[in-house]
């Protein structure tokens, strides 16, 4: 408990269409600022069970290594490192579940329900439901049964005990482990994960979100809309934050990668293989970068602050054509040893 209590960042994610969405490699770079932050404690809030939880961990290697896992849509918590359960919090958030049979014995006669079969579940009842379906006879039965309901994604269906939501397994496991709801960073997509968005921490609302959950949860000085899928929001949310080190790059190149031709900066007309190299290479990274080079010719550019085309800051030292061409012919000399 010792490294938790202390631990100053916290991010608290969903897995599918968030942590698992967007471009590949978008969650490798998520992954990789993780491996190298291991100050940032990593929780897993999702509505799967464990069972899928670890078979993701040990499938896919894109997938970052938590330190805690939420799952069952908040009515389980794990310690991730020994796989073991959190049994007092779980009797919590479990308190007068009535149990899957009766849940399910109790609901038979909604047809609209299909129960997930084969879907590891514990301390809830999961059904696929079609949005006609979620009337207001079915949420008084769950409400007679003294449970609440999830409904996410216009699909998924989840009956659960009436104190069990993944906002309430968050707050009392930062209240164990003492962290600050400001060292707290939660980022979801669907409307299971609206309740991570009432405890008062800094969030990330993914652009992929469902139009629901971002209707539902208004922007503010916490709670950021990002344009980003997936992980790309969750990754722009740490920035955000400042949690992240900043790589500053300056590229110290005799030639830059755009030129001033009739009014305009535009694109050598044929670079060589370093130059589209190099940008792809900055662009790709999203460092903090500037490139440095001279600009050559007899009348200088505008004085506007130079970008090259994606966005590459542009240092330039303007030179006249004969202090180019001498620099290079001393150059040429002293490389072959000429006087």
């Amino acid at each position: 408990m010792g490294r938790e209590a202390v631990a100053a960042r916290v991010l608290v994610t969903d897995l599918d269409g968030t942590l698992l969405g967007g471009e590949g490699h978008d969650r490798r770079r998520l992954r990789d600022a993780l491996n190298r932050h291991p100050d940032i404690t990593m929780v897993f809030a999702t509505g799967r069970g464990l069972a899928s939880v670890q078979a993701l961990l040990r499938d896919d290697p894109l997938v970052p290594s938590p330190r805690w896992i939420i799952a069952d849509v908040g009515a389980s918590v794990i310690d991730a490192i020994r796989m073991a359960r959190l049994e007092a919090l779980e009797g919590q958030l479990r308190a007068g579940w009535p149990g899957a049979d009766r849940v399910r014995a109790a609901l038979r006669h909604f047809p609209q329900l299909v129960y997930q079969a084969g879907v590891p579940q514990h301390g809830r009842c999961s059904f696929y439901l079609n949005p006609e379906g979620l009337s207001d006879d079915l949420k008084a039965a769950v409400k007679a049964l003294g449970c609440s309901w999830s409904y996410a994604s216009g699909r998924y269906f989840d009956v659960l005990p009436a104190r069990a939501s993944k906002g309430r397994a968050l707050r009392l496991l930062g209240r164990r482990l003492g962290w600050p709801r400001q060292a707290m960073l939660v980022a979801g997509d669907s409307l299971n994960d609206v309740s991570l968005f009432s405890q008062g921490t800094h969030a990330v609302v993914v652009a992929n979100a469902e139009p629901a959950l971002a209707a539902g949860v208004p922007a503010s000085e916490q709670v950021h809309h990002s344009a980003l899928d997936g992980a790309a929001a969750v990754l722009e949310g740490m920035e955000r934050l400042g949690w992240l080190d900043r790589r500053s790059v300056v590229v110290g190149y005799h030639r830059p990668p755009v030129r001033w031709l009739d009014g305009a900066w535009r694109p050598p007309s044929s670079p060589n293989g370093i130059l589209p190299t190099l940008q792809a290479a900055l662009a790709n990274e999203h460092l903090d970068a500037v490139w440095a080079a001279a600009h050559i010719g007899e009348a200088l550019p505008p004085a506007q602050p130079v970008k090259a085309a994606d966005g590459l800051p542009l240092s330039l030292l303007p030179l006249h054509p004969k202090r180019w061409r001498a620099t290079f012919t001393a150059s040429a000399r002293r490389r072959s040893g000429r006087p």
